[in-house]
């Protein structure tokens, strides 16, 4: 049985790794949370990012997407002191050690055609 997210079809499994990353909302998910939530461990990150790219293909025609948030407004990530280059904040080692970065579910911005 197939599930529609935004008018798209979805299996299963990527219906419900799309159904975690948007219950996450601004925070995100890491894939080792997904991993643990809807593979029950036994998948790995490769194995999430290759079903997260193919969600985002399958989602290309609608306004969403799902993304890594290694940059942008991460709640643990906050800019150095006098402006300079974001660094991380605590907890630091969940996502600068392992290279988890979370995913999120992103709209984008729709822009009428002149």
């Amino acid at each position: 049985m197939d599930d529609f997210r935004h008018g798209v079809r979805l299996t299963p499994l990527k219906a419900r790794i799309f159904d975690l990353v948007a219950r996450a909302g601004a925070r995100g998910i890491d894939a080792d949370e997904i991993n643990r939530i809807a593979f029950d461990g036994h998948s790995n990150r490769d194995n999430i990012k290759t079903h997260v790219a193919q969600i985002n293909d399958l989602l290309v025609e609608t306004d969403y997407r799902i993304e890594g948030t290694r940059g942008g407004d991460h709640p643990n990530q906050q800019r150095a002191r006098g402006g300079g280059k974001w660094s991380w904040g605590e907890p630091r080692a969940r996502y600068s050690d392992d290279h988890s970065w979370p995913y999120r579910l992103i709209k984008r911005n729709v822009r009428a055609v002149a």
